[in-house]
């Protein structure tokens, strides 16, 4: 608990250091300062909402809605290393090898599953009865 509210104000605070640097009109200009400011909102409103739980279980305040699903859009936060792809040549280079290699991996995948589903119904003809067989005998 203590780390994500550690997190957030890193990112409220680089949040508010980038606006005051660029000005709200250049900061807005750039798609990954959008997506930033949209996760540092969700995670504040994740705060203010497991803060607000906390006092339901107390019974001061009682809030309508799930805040499993604030959790959730935490996930977004992995989204930012994303940034650094524009300088890592390297790292976008084998992302758009496995990008290109993922249709084959379905197939593979779609291959493996048939094998699977042959034995399995190989291996219920073959000892369906074994269990009828043993039930029988006693």
């Amino acid at each position: 608990m203590y780390s994500n509210w550690f997190f957030t104000v890193v990112f409220v605070i680089e949040m508010v250091l980038k606006i005051f640097a660029l000005g709200m009109s250049g900061y807005l200009s750039d798609k990954w300062n959008q997506l930033d400011m949209i996760i540092v909102i969700l995670s504040v409103i994740g705060i203010i909402l497991e803060v607000l739980n906390e006092g339901t279980r107390m019974g001061v305040v009682e809030i309508p809605i799930n805040i499993s699903i604030i959790r959730v859009m935490r996930v977004l936060r992995i989204a930012r290393v994303l940034k650094l792809l524009k300088t890592a040549k390297g790292v976008r280079r084998l992302l758009e090898t496995v990008a290109h290699a993922l249709p084959q991996v379905g197939n593979l995948g779609l291959l493996f599953l048939l094998l699977f589903f042959i034995f399995a119904a190989l291996g219920v003809e073959l000892f369906g009865t074994i269990g009828k067989r043993i039930r029988n005998n006693r």
